[in-house]
């Protein structure tokens, strides 16, 4: 006869590795990036003078000009706005003062040359502007100096900081002016009052109405443009040129040879970048050198063990972010330099959703509604993934992380329920490969049947050692489930037998037969057997 419970202390010890933090790799390339990025960050993440906030502190002209940019059409911008935009683009104006000055010289030279504002004709005012920008401003053709800021200090210039220089004036003296863009060259086009557009090459003083035509590209092309360093393209690629505003020219330059790393300190690549994306929302290529950017950062400070700082740069971007999730089903179509940081990001922000994002105070529901995001998320992330791109593993990792995230804070907050049907077969088996997500998975089933143990809750504790070993055949612990879900059966017996419930008892035992080692029910069945002859 059966007349006590087995004892009811679960003996769950799980096999668990220790989980390192991430070291900084020793290859000297990634050192060299990580001394660039080593700087202070005192009052990143505080600049909130405009409409979206952004991670880069900004000066008080900065914030105003952004404020006056995102606000105007290209054709409500005046000559004087324009020319502070080129400015700032060149990075290494941050003040009104120093831009002020270096625009004075700009006006100085229209002063100078007052005579271009009683020219009648459009045409004669624009060759004319040209050839005086020759004589005066444009000193010594330079292929790598793109600076607005360079032109007015050194008179150095190339085809796309003459462009800007010519832009601003021309707008001064009352023409129609807008940008060109080809492959690696740009120009200016004037649209006279009749509609005609007329080309201006402003790296070449009688540039003005140049004449670009298959006989050109045929004859002249290869000298001209391989006299000025650039790559020699076809009247295809004329033809397939790329008219831009003088607004969206300027935004352009933020992105240009002065902002190579070879050129331009980390710190102002990431503003520049990060201040063309803010004023360029819906340019893709804007908002993938921001977030290539916010990757490195969110990188960096992961690597330097800071990650109340990268929080609050994974919560401040949020909204960036956000804007990309829809973006996700379709990251496969974009290329490798589009898709990747992308992912990235959105396997960081999944961690920022499991971990980082809790506040004081959030409610039970709340905190569950942000772990299901982060799943969705990270469910996304790894069912995007291809196995042959760059940073695979590292994407994949982070995104697993986030997934363990969300469990190892469901197992710490006691959130015993079945976890959402929103992982993929393909998420979980990431989860499953990965030890640090695997082991959250460990914990989590252990303490979750360790809360039904302690309330005796035998049938509960059964059914969830046999969810996780449906999830995870081959996990290390898996005999240490197998024994603990033996002893919920041999108790879920006893407490039937001692409740006169002999007949549920024994099929509850018979049960307990079918499982891998079923050793001590086997033993339990020879002692009670005899009853049911």
């Amino acid at each position: 006869m059966i007349t006590r419970l087995l004892s009811a202390a679960i003996g769950i010890t799980l096999a668990m590795s220790a989980s390192a933090q991430t070291p900084i790799p020793t290859n000297t390339a990634w050192a060299e990036q990580f001394e660039e990025r080593d700087f202070d960050r005192q009052g990143y993440g505080d600049n909130t003078a405009i409409a979206s906030a952004l991670w880069t502190p900004l000066s008080t002209f900065e914030t105003s000009l952004i404020s006056t940019v995102r606000e105007a059409v290209d054709a409500e911008l005046t000559a004087n706005q324009l020319l502070q935009l080129y400015l700032l683009a060149s990075g290494n104006v941050r003040s009104a003062e120093k831009a002020t000055k270096l625009s004075a010289r700009a006006w100085q030279f229209l002063a100078a040359h007052d005579d271009l504002r009683h020219l009648q004709h459009e045409e004669e005012r624009g060759a004319a502007l040209l050839l005086a920008l020759h004589e005066d401003l444009f000193q010594q053709y330079d292929e790598a100096q793109s600076t607005v800021s360079g032109v007015l200090e050194t008179g150095t210039y190339n085809c796309i900081s003459s462009a800007l220089i010519y832009m601003a004036l021309a707008r001064e003296l009352g023409l129609q002016v807008r940008g060109v863009l080809m492959p690696s060259h740009a120009f200016v086009e004037v649209e006279l009052a009749d509609g005609t557009t007329l080309d201006v090459e402003t790296t070449s003083e009688d540039g003005f109405a140049v004449v670009r035509d298959e006989r050109f590209f045929a004859r002249q092309a290869e000298g001209w443009f391989e006299e000025r360093g650039l790559d020699v393209p076809s009247f295809e690629d004329y033809q397939q040129r790329r008219s831009v505003s003088a607004l969206a020219l300027g935004l352009e330059n933020m992105w240009n040879q002065h902002l190579s790393p070879s050129r331009a300190s980390y710190p102002m690549r990431l503003r520049i970048a990060e201040i063309r994306g803010a004023m360029q929302p819906d340019n893709l290529d804007a908002q993938q050198n921001r977030l290539v950017y916010y990757y490195q950062e969110s990188d960096y400070l992961r690597r330097s063990n800071n990650p109340a700082l990268r929080w609050q740069l994974l919560g401040l971007i949020e909204p960036v972010l956000e804007r990309f999730e829809d973006d996700m089903a379709g990251a496969a179509a974009l290329n490798d330099n589009q898709r990747i940081p992308l992912l990235l990001l959105q396997a960081a922000r999944a961690q920022w959703l499991a971990a980082g994002a809790e506040t004081p105070g959030e409610r039970e529901g709340e905190r569950q509604e942000r772990w299901i995001a982060a799943l969705q998320l990270s469910d996304s992330v790894l069912r995007t993934l291809d196995p042959d791109q760059r940073e695979y593993e590292s994407i994949r990792l982070d995104a697993t992380i986030a997934v363990s995230d969300v469990i190892q804070g469901m197992t710490e907050k006691s959130v015993f329920a079945p976890l959402p049907p929103i992982l993929s077969e393909k998420a979980e088996e990431h989860c499953l490969q990965t030890v640090v997500c695997h082991q959250s998975l460990d914990q989590f089933h252990a303490a979750w049947a360790t809360h039904h143990w302690q309330q005796e809750q035998w049938a509960e504790a059964i059914n969830v050692a046999r969810e996780y070993l449906d999830w995870a055949p081959q996990s290390p612990n898996r005999a240490v489930f197998e024994q603990n879900m033996e002893s919920a059966y041999l108790n879920q017996f006893a407490t039937l037998w001692q409740q006169e419930l002999r007949d549920q008892a024994w099929v509850w035992l018979q049960n307990c037969l079918q499982l891998p080692e079923p050793g001590r029910c086997e033993a339990r069945y020879q002692e009670v057997e005899s009853y049911f002859r």
